[in-house]
């Protein structure tokens, strides 16, 4: 049985499967207990090796680099963490079942530009996830056709 204690802060009661009789001598029993959590503050997200921290503020990234995205949801078992960019729908990048998830986009461009979201699952837990931005700053050129007349 689990019981909340405070934010994040769990009370938990194991129960062994051993029967225990009255015995002259004390008798000690180890209790194994298997603790199943997801931890509910947001996923740890990493852009190009930096955490961000701020979600708020998007990521610059000038095209044509390389663009790493990394989450982290811890829990037990290991949850599904899914990364995800945010459209009119949400459009799966990737899905792992380990500690961390990584990422890479080998060469940026103006459409990598938008909002992203971590998503840590584990059955039988609320979801938690965290949001953010990556904003590609991109080159921007008008291509000219000109038509030479020659008069003679």
């Amino acid at each position: 049985m689990v019981e909340k204690m405070f934010k994040n802060s769990y009370l938990i009661h194991c129960k062994t499967h051993v029967n225990l009789k009255w015995y002259a001598l004390k008798v000690f029993h180890p209790i194994y207990c298997t603790v199943y959590f997801i931890d509910l503050d947001e996923p740890l997200v990493n852009i190009n090796g930096e955490n961000n921290r701020d979600s708020h503020i998007a990521k610059q990234i000038h095209e044509g680099v390389q663009l790493q995205l990394a989450c982290s949801v811890n829990g037990n078992p290991d949850p599904k963490i899914r990364l995800s960019k945010e459209m009119h729908d949400s459009v799966s990048l990737q899905m792992e079942e380990e500690k961390w998830l990584n990422h890479t986009i080998e060469y940026t461009q103006c459409s990598h530009t938008g909002t992203y979201k971590c998503t840590g699952v584990s059955r039988g837990f609320t979801n938690t996830e965290k949001t953010f931005g990556i904003n590609v700053t991109c080159e921007f050129f008008i291509r000219v056709n000109y038509i030479l007349v020659f008069e003679c």
